[in-house]
């Protein structure tokens, strides 16, 4: 800075040029940052369906395809405010990306083989509820505080699942349910601050960049573990088609001769003898 300003002093010409060249420097806006966002939840949209599409068995895959192709509309709806009608980018907007949680929600209990729940409808309900009372619909930081509020719900649910239920190794699931605690506990800042700020815009809002951005790296982190999870459970269920007989069910010849290795090993171990 003190170089600039003593160039601007003995070279008055270049002022202009260089005051120019700053005001132009592109600057990532919370705008852009959205629009990135919803690229990226439609895209995984789009391969979470054609994952589904090809083994319709894996009803998880296309349940959490419905889930970021919601959260990628919205996404884009508020990013488009200004563009697009406000009623579609405020409160309709927000629904269908708050409605994304009972998908994902339903993805995760139907990978753990669980029946689905209705409390996971909870993070989107909230908000309708919300927007009925007219202090917080026709508030800004009122509505940015309850859509904190909400997705912060959703998240603590989607991080209690990973913890309960067995979806994966107790690794993964400690690093998900991190995660979205992660996302949870920012959620709960940004309602925090917002409460006390009261902003006048979102752009406005304390927090707004370093939540939009934390948000889009914990969905990329999401996605590394998701990876990682459905190749350990496809190598899973490979190891069991070349252990069992695919009619009965039962253990084939590699099955036994591997479970025998295990057992001999045990109770050799433990002084005891195995036929």
């Amino acid at each position: 800075d003190r170089a600039s300003k003593d160039s601007l002093n003995t070279l008055p010409h270049l002022a202009p040029i260089l005051r120019t060249a700053r005001k132009a420097t592109p600057v990532l806006d919370i705008k852009t940052a959205l629009f990135l966002w919803a690229m990226e939840a439609s895209t995984l949209a789009v391969l979470l369906a054609a994952i589904w599409l090809h083994d319709r068995s894996q009803r998880h895959y296309g349940l959490w395809s419905l889930g970021f192709t919601a959260h990628g509309v919205g996404v884009a709806l508020i990013a488009a405010r200004g563009v697009v009608p406000d009623w579609l980018s405020i409160p309709f907007a927000n629904a269908v990306v708050l409605a994304s949680f009972p998908f994902w929600i339903a993805g995760m209990l139907s990978l753990a083989k669980r029946p689905l729940a209705g409390w996971a409808v909870v993070p989107v309900l909230t908000w309708i509820a919300g927007m009925l009372v007219e202090p917080i619909r026709d508030d800004i930081g009122y509505r940015i505080v309850l859509y904190n509020l909400s997705a912060a719900c959703g998240f603590l649910m989607l991080a209690g699942i990973a913890i309960r239920h067995d979806i994966a190794v107790l690794r993964l699931r400690r690093l998900l349910a991190g995660i979205w605690t992660g996302q949870s506990l920012i959620c709960l800042t940004v309602a925090t601050n917002c409460l006390v700020t009261r902003p006048k815009s979102l752009q406005d809002a304390p927090f707004s960049e370093i939540s939009t951005v934390s948000s889009i790296f914990g969905f990329i982190a999401v996605i590394i573990i998701g990876a990682r999870i459905a190749m350990d459970r496809s190598e899973q269920r490979l190891r069991h088609l070349t252990r069992t007989d695919p009619l009965t069910g039962v253990l084939n010849r590699r099955g036994l001769v591997e479970d025998f290795a295990g057992l001999s090993a045990s109770g050799t171990a433990s002084g005891r003898l195995l036929a």
